[in-house]
């Protein structure tokens, strides 16, 4: 085996992992912010009776 094959282009190959790393640390962090709205939203809706209620 030829270790020349692995080392062809490995600064666009970094890159290009750098951004895909980058790319699915935003994605995972949207899909949890997302997933905690909408779970705060169901449990802690405030209608203006609570808002009465805990004045």
């Amino acid at each position: 085996m030829d270790l020349a094959i692995f080392a062809k282009n490995i600064l666009a190959k970094t890159l290009l992992i750098e951004w895909g790393i980058h790319a699915h640390l935003a994605v995972i962090s949207m899909i949890v912010m997302i997933l905690g709205l909408l779970i705060f939203q169901q449990f802690y809706d405030l209608t203006p009776k609570k808002i009465q209620r805990i004045n």
